[in-house]
């Protein structure tokens, strides 16, 4: 992945656009050094909407402890000691436990990820550091599904989350009432 500031992708976007159009490439716009947005081929956006699909595909065994949440939340990741630059993805398969994405690269169970998670309920302070372990990898293609377990996570963006999971599944259990209700009396 190529990192590009904001005011150079500016003066570039023409080139850039040139450049990445027919490539499996990756360019991250920063902003003081944090990675922002993401240039990718339509080609690989549209793989990248195809292969999400997995995710909402799932027929194993539930293995998790907490109930999966379908929201939309964008991630960025690498290995927690490595070198290499953050990759991003869109996940819509959280829980209070962990998250499963995709990705292009093969991380071993027992990988060490850290992860910046943007969340939508944090505002002005959206994206939080969580460190995870892989747990689970399935090999789709030339992608992999990686399931993360998280094992570090600040103590109030845990709280916050757990909140918003909760208001959530309370919302939802409501709604389902409701329609329960309406059907019943039809």
């Amino acid at each position: 992945m190529q990192y590009i500031p904001i005011t150079s992708a500016k003066n570039l976007l023409l080139n850039l656009v040139k450049k990445i159009k027919d490539s499996d490439n990756t360019i991250a716009i920063t902003r003081n050094g944090v990675p922002e947005a993401v240039l990718i081929s339509m080609k690989r956006f549209e793989d990248l909407l195809q292969t999400s699909g997995l995710t909402n595909n799932f027929s194993g065994t539930e293995k998790r402890q907490c109930v999966r949440l379908d929201k939309n939340f964008v991630i960025s990741y690498k290995r927690e000691l490595g070198s290499d630059g953050y990759d991003i993805t869109s996940i819509n398969n959280i829980s209070k436990g962990g998250l499963f994405f995709i990705s292009h690269v093969n991380y071993p169970i027992r990988t060490t990820l850290e992860l910046i998670v943007t969340f939508p309920f944090r505002k002005g302070k959206e994206r939080a550091k969580i460190i995870s372990n892989v747990v689970n990898v399935i090999k789709k293609g030339k992608r992999y599904g990686i399931g993360v377990q998280f094992i570090r996570m600040d103590k109030t963006v845990l709280s916050e989350f757990h909140s918003f999971i909760d208001n959530i599944k309370k919302k939802s259990t409501a709604t389902r009432r409701k329609r329960l209700r309406c059907t019943s009396t039809n």
